[in-house]
């Protein structure tokens, strides 16, 4: 077989260019984007799916309240009425982090770079590797509760006490953990692990420099949260969920376990709520943001 057979060929072989511009375009084939390109997008799609949630709110205001509702009191009661409907939140969540999601993979699609180089939407490298996203999400969590149990301030009770009004006010679990174990899973990671934690990887900060950075804003995404062991918790997770992407070569597995977290959390919490984990068997924090939930209730009244 001659040596310029199309078995043997290469197609940055040219012996027209340069040998530095092969070795540019070598380079540039493993390069989904740069680290700036990618700071960009994060930054438009961050402003765009903020946008849809106001969008989304107005017409849920506007269909409740006429135009009355499109007012400043009115997208303001309809923003109140719904941290205490959880039912609200997950569609208003789960609408929110399809527009995001759809634009993500718009975004890659049009740089002209696959799923699977842009957003790592590929198979695990091996398959045993999905049995183990269970037990490496219960032993991170085991972990990081140890690490972040000395942090917690009397601020952790009203955080999760607020999570459990919303929780408390769903009449259908599966409308809240559509936002909440489908949407945001798929948005943040599509987001912060894709997106952004692509391009900011073949940048001088590395994979590591990279993870840190990404699960730094995706901490600080959540700022609905005042004790500062929350954020410390999130940021840990973010790292978690790095290091899953970067281990297995997936970003799959690391929805899965984001999704197993949320899932875990607000089950839990709205099995509580309804009576239906027995007394003895609620965890003491648990029992204590509870009984914090009930305080307010009775001071409302």
């Amino acid at each position: 077989m001659s040596e310029n057979s199309p078995e043997n060929s290469n197609p940055y072989q040219n012996n027209d260019l340069p040998e530095s511009e092969v070795v540019l375009a070598e380079e540039e084939t493993l390069r989904s984007w740069g680290p700036w390109w990618s700071l960009l997008w994060t930054f438009v799609v961050i402003c765009v799916w903020q946008l849809s949630q106001v969008v989304i709110l107005a017409v849920i205001s506007l269909t409740q309240s006429g135009t009355e509702g499109l007012s400043e009191e009115g997208i303001t009661r309809t923003v109140e009425g719904m941290m205490g409907n959880g039912d609200l939140l997950g569609i208003v969540s789960f609408l929110s982090a399809l527009i995001g999601c759809v634009m993500i993979l718009v975004i890659v699609k049009v740089r002209g770079v696959t799923l699977a180089e842009g957003l790592s939407l590929r198979r695990p490298r091996k398959w045993w590797m999905w049995l183990l996203v269970f037990p490496a999400w219960l032993m991170g969590m085991l972990l990081i509760n140890v690490l972040v149990s000395p942090f917690q301030s009397d601020k952790a009770v009203g955080d999760q006490a607020q999570i459990a009004g919303m929780v408390q006010g769903t009449h259908y679990l599966f409308l809240l953990l559509l936002g909440v174990s489908v949407g945001a899973p798929f948005f943040e990671e599509f987001l912060f692990r894709g997106l952004l934690h692509e391009g900011l990887r073949q940048s001088f900060l590395g994979p590591i420099g990279s993870g840190i950075l990404t699960a730094a804003a995706f901490s600080a995404m959540h700022a609905q949260y005042q004790d500062p062991a929350a954020f410390l918790t999130l940021f840990l997770l973010g790292v978690l969920f790095t290091l899953v992407r970067e281990l297995t070569g997936s970003l799959w597995l690391a929805i899965v376990m984001h999704a197993i977290q949320n899932t875990v959390v607000t089950g839990v919490m709205f099995l509580a709520l309804n009576g239906l984990i027995p007394e003895d068997q609620i965890p003491e924090d648990l029992k204590e943001i509870l009984k914090s939930k009930e305080t307010a209730i009775e001071v409302v009244e």
